[in-house]
């Protein structure tokens, strides 16, 4: 076995690793930034969406004279999913980073970068 198939085969246990790791994102169907600019869209369209809502439970509840009522029904119902979104899409763009600089160090010869290629800043990757 050469050190070339050693190579591929350490590359794809990695790429395995990485599908695991990226969740819903899949770099080999279209790139990142594209992906991760899509789900930036639909994490702001699900914070409006639960911004309405419980808005409206707070202006139904206000009416009726109870608008402390209405803000925490709003923010305990509807607070969980919009943070919750928003720790999926800071995950997602920070192991995204990390993924594509592990692809640009194996592209370099220099292979995988170590235990530190999980970090990274959510907006390095496609300037989101």
């Amino acid at each position: 076995m050469s050190h070339d198939d050693i190579e591929d085969s350490e590359w794809v246990a990695r790429r395995a690793w990485w599908g695991r790791r990226l969740g819903r994102l899949r770099p080999e169907l279209e790139p990142l930034p594209d992906q991760l600019g899509r789900l930036r869209g639909v994490t702001w369209a699900l914070t409006l969406v639960a911004l309405g809502i419980g808005s409206i439970i707070f202006g139904i509840l206000t009416a009726f004279g109870s608008p402390t009522v209405g803000l925490a029904v709003g923010l305990i119902v509807f607070g969980p999913v919009v943070i919750g979104a928003w720790l999926e899409d800071w995950t997602l763009h920070r192991r995204a980073a990390a993924y594509e600089r592990e692809l640009a160090g194996r592209s370099r010869g220099m292979g995988r970068g170590g235990p530190e290629d999980d970090g990274g800043s959510p907006r390095s990757v496609g300037g989101i």
